[in-house]
């Protein structure tokens, strides 16, 4: 962050109008090096938040499964919970209890909605 004209803005955004203008309205500064405190100019590009999340999605960071640091569950965890919980001998609510997430989450889980 660094203050410009007595307000608070990251340090890519200033670099970017520094070094190009303006940043067009609906317009997001993205970094082809994925370092978020990165300032060079060469390492940014203009982008809207689709293109971001394109480009996050294209270099394989999207952060899903295993890959989201908040994750609590695993592959192999999902597997075992689906099968359990298809066989019918224990509930979403036990299940939850054991692998230490919630009853929704496991719902979530049983139904393909999260972990497909």
């Amino acid at each position: 962050m660094t203050r410009r004209n007595g307000r608070l803005f990251r340090a890519h955004r200033v670099m970017w109008e520094l070094t190009y203008g303006d940043i067009p309205a609906g317009m997001i500064i993205c970094h082809r090096c994925d370092n978020p405190p990165c300032v060079r100019p060469e390492h940014l590009f203009l982008g809207t938040q689709a293109d971001n999340q394109r480009d996050r999605k294209r270099k394989g960071r999207s952060g899903r499964g295993e890959k989201n640091g908040r994750a609590k569950l695993t592959a192999r965890a999902v597997r075992e919970i689906r099968a359990r919980y298809a066989r019918g001998d224990v509930s979403q609510a036990a299940l939850g209890a054991e692998y230490g997430v919630s009853q929704p989450a496991i719902g979530f889980v049983v139904r393909g909605e999260h972990w497909r």
